[in-house]
């Protein structure tokens, strides 16, 4: 399998993008990638949610689709490491309906 590395970045973009899907499906999360874009050549955007609550979402943007997803991926990480999915706008108080998409249950899903 052919290794696509970005300058600057610590691994290949099949790593990051299969460690970023892994780590999200042990978590019990089940990301789709709902659109993509490409508008002019080497562009590329994708928005990408939970199967079970679409309003926990990224998007990404990169000059290939590989880097788009990783994008949207470690942005997944970013809001989940910050409680963005928690919060309706700002600062305001945690989403009742968010909260039932990710908090987990006893039985590991959310």
């Amino acid at each position: 399998m052919t290794q696509t590395f970005i300058p600057g970045k610590d691994a290949a973009l099949e790593d990051s993008i299969a460690r970023f899907q892994q780590k999200l499906s042990d978590l019990g999360f089940q990301i789709e990638e709902a659109s993509w874009l490409n508008p002019v050549p080497n562009v590329w955007s994708v928005h990408i949610r939970d199967k079970e609550c679409a309003l926990c979402f990224t998007n990404g943007k990169g000059a290939t689709k590989k880097a788009a997803l990783a994008s949207a991926l470690g942005e997944y990480f970013e809001r989940l490491s910050t409680n963005y999915f928690l919060r309706t706008s700002g600062w305001a108080k945690p989403s009742p309906t968010v909260r039932s998409c990710i908090i987990p249950t006893k039985n590991g899903s959310h």
